[in-house]
């Protein structure tokens, strides 16, 4: 009687380890926040920096066919962001994109977005891919 209640301890104790064990390492994918996890924090930002990305893209081509329609009303691009929402043509968020007018007569225009690192160089109507400050 005195040996039984040690042996159901351990027993209990050895299940518990086998559980934790089971869903930690086994199933990694289903429970990437587990109690034996080491790389929690990798598995929780990791997507939330690619939709972040994502979505910096998508608000990059929303402004980019914004400037084109705009360049194709106006035979000029915009002095500034501003102008261009003034007008009715942009919806997004324009605070984590910069943007940099190359020549007076507006035809060739930066917009450059700060978090994801890439810019659109847009040349008359045409479209690079570049980096801030290369006019």
């Amino acid at each position: 009687m005195r040996g039984s209640a040690l042996i159901s301890l351990l027993a209990a104790v050895f299940i518990l380890v086998l559980l934790i064990v089971t869903f930690n390492f086994l199933l990694p994918k289903y429970f990437p926040l587990g109690i034996l996890n080491s790389n929690n924090s990798s598995s929780v930002t990791s997507p939330i920096d690619k939709a972040n990305v994502l979505s910096d893209q998508a608000n990059l081509t929303a402004v980019e066919t914004s400037l084109q329609v705009y360049f194709s009303e106006n035979g000029r691009y915009p002095n500034s962001l501003d102008e261009l929402r003034e007008s009715g043509q942009l919806q997004v968020d324009t605070s984590k994109y910069t943007y940099q007018t190359c020549e007076v007569e507006g035809t060739k225009v930066i917009i450059f977005s700060i978090s994801s690192n890439q810019g659109i160089l847009l040349n008359a109507g045409t479209r690079t891919a570049t980096s801030p400050n290369t006019c």
